[in-house]
């Protein structure tokens, strides 16, 4: 569905794609903020579902892949790969890379994931020499550990303002 959305957004003329996950919490400002980098990708610090829930932010090394920190003297920082959750993509990026955008990669008997869509995507998207950026000032969790990562950042959020809609 992702692709054939890709798709529909490029022969309609998009100049580009802010896609959003269903059960991420973003900013109203979201669209805004990415614009005003000016990049060809750019995101926002997004949790892992999975238990410690840390910051979906990889770099690809020669040896597969390897989780990056925040820097949080850097508003900007680049990375190779961000999760998917909240990101916002020039379409000139889905123009020269060719489809599918995204897909899973499965072991050979099909019955399990060895790597997510995300990762297939920012693998093309390295591969085409496209920077991905991640705006550390934008956070956008997931529901349930909304408040469990501004923590970590030292953050203070009111629950209620931010919860109405879990």
């Amino acid at each position: 569905s992702q692709n054939m959305a890709i798709k529909t957004a490029l022969e309609h003329g998009a100049e580009e794609v802010l896609q959003l996950d269903v059960d991420q919490d973003v900013p109203p400002d979201v669209l805004a903020r990415f614009r005003a980098h000016d990049k060809d990708v750019v995101g926002a610090l997004t949790a892992l579902r999975q238990y410690p829930h840390p910051w979906g932010m990889f770099n690809f090394t020669p040896d597969g892949i390897r989780r990056t920190n925040v820097k949080p003297t850097e508003r900007l920082q680049k990375v190779d790969v961000s999760n998917g959750g909240c990101i916002l993509i020039k379409a000139k990026v889905f123009k020269d890379i060719p489809p599918p955008w995204f897909a899973t990669d499965m072991t050979e008997d099909g019955c399990d994931v060895t790597s997510s869509s995300d990762f297939y995507f920012f693998r093309k998207v390295k591969d085409a020499g496209f920077e991905v950026f991640i705006d550390t000032t934008v956070e956008s969790p997931h529901h349930t550990d909304l408040l469990l990562h501004s923590v970590s950042l030292g953050r203070k959020i009111d629950y209620l303002e931010v919860h109405e809609s879990v």
